[in-house]
């Protein structure tokens, strides 16, 4: 019970320090390195200074390495032993990073008037999807009534984002208890 509250509280830990690690790179190459002060999931110490990858659990993924590859599981228990996590906690952090980056990408926000002005994006921080539909009636209204509803869209479907980011990583959270409950009953 103590690993799943850990885990769990490591979990968010990690989502309240920086969304950026639970994204993913669009291309292994634009991943950056950089020194950052990084949240520590062991109880021996509250963080650590180290070169990290500015994805955290990045460059997993589907691809992530199996048996079949044991330099890059070296590496992958390498980096879960600098986390102070086993192997199967930080492949499951692997897992849920995906399932949030998954989730986030495919929820859709709409909102505005069809009609006239609206908006369409994901619930990415930036978005990786938007779109703004300014119809033929709504130019018939003018540029300054166009500008006021579209700013006032924007803001809305912004809104509507950050709820869905909040409703995303709940469900993440309980994604990540039941999985170690799974763990930990092996």
């Amino acid at each position: 019970m103590k690993l799943t509250s850990s885990i769990v509280a490591c979990g968010v830990m990690l989502l309240l320090t920086s969304t950026a690690a639970f994204t993913t790179p669009t291309h292994p190459a634009t991943s950056l390195r950089s020194t950052t002060t990084t949240p520590s999931c062991s109880s021996s110490s509250s963080s650590s200074s180290s070169s990290t990858q500015r994805f955290m659990f990045g460059g997993g993924g589907a691809g992530a390495p199996t048996e079949d590859d044991p330099e890059a599981m070296k590496q992958m228990e390498a980096a879960a032993a600098q986390m102070g996590m086993s192997l199967a906690e930080y492949q499951l952090g692997i897992k849920a990073r995906m399932k949030l980056n998954e989730d986030l990408s495919s929820m859709r926000i709409k909102e505005g008037d069809e009609a006239t002005v609206s908006v369409n994006r994901d619930a990415n921080n930036p978005p990786q999807f938007m779109e703004i539909k300014i119809t033929e009636a709504g130019k018939e209204l003018g540029k300054d009534a166009v500008s006021e509803k579209l700013v006032a869209s924007l803001k809305q479907a912004q809104d509507a984002a950050r709820t869905g980011r909040g409703e995303a990583q709940k469900k993440m959270m309980v994604f990540i208890g039941d999985e170690m409950k799974r763990i930990e009953g092996k």
